[in-house]
């Protein structure tokens, strides 16, 4: 199992959210990987009560050339925009995105408020490389952010190894006048 975090920015998801990727036994062998949010998520692709998505619109069928990248690439893009043509397994959601958008945005920013409210509690698994996340303390993430922002210096570009063309010429494979 895989442990990992989503950050969607866009739209009505705004917010962290933490998923499991379970592969299976014969990886990549055997069927898609199956993924399971961590805290409710109101999405027609979300099972509501187990929380695993629904990723046979994009994987009807799991290849050996698939990658975890645009499965994990598919998930920010249904976080992102809701395609009301996908196959869904949230009737309710479904229903409310096609028929009443209002009252599926209501629901969406509640998961939101239920997620922020999550996001700094402690793991539910004991895991030494679960990431977890702490509040913003000025004293200590400060200077980082800082340095984070502040444009690098430029370096004086020095070239490295041997050039097959020479120093003011356009012509390949130039050779120094021999005087």
């Amino acid at each position: 199992m895989v442990r990992g975090s989503i950050c969607a920015a866009r739209n009505l998801s705004r917010r962290n959210l933490q998923i499991n990727i379970t592969l299976p036994q014969n990886f990549p062998d055997g069927g898609c990987p199956k993924v399971t949010f961590q805290t409710p998520i109101f999405h027609p692709l979300i099972e509501p009560k187990s929380g695993e998505l629904n990723t046979s619109w994009e994987f009807p069928e799991w290849r050996k050339s698939n990658r975890i990248w645009q499965l994990i690439q598919f998930i920010t893009k249904i976080l992102t925009k809701v395609d009301i043509k996908m196959n869904s397994v949230n009737l309710e959601a479904s229903n409310l995105l096609e028929n009443n958008f209002e009252i599926f945005r209501d629901r969406v920013k509640e998961c939101v408020r239920e997620s922020l409210n999550k996001v700094y509690n402690a793991p539910t698994v004991d895991d030494p490389h679960y990431i977890t996340f702490s509040p913003y303390v000025e004293e200590i993430h400060n200077s980082i952010k800082k340095e984070i922002l502040q444009p690098k210096e430029e370096e004086e570009s020095k070239a490295l190894g041997l050039s097959w063309v020479q120093p003011g010429s356009l012509q390949p494979f130039s050779k120094p006048d021999a005087r």
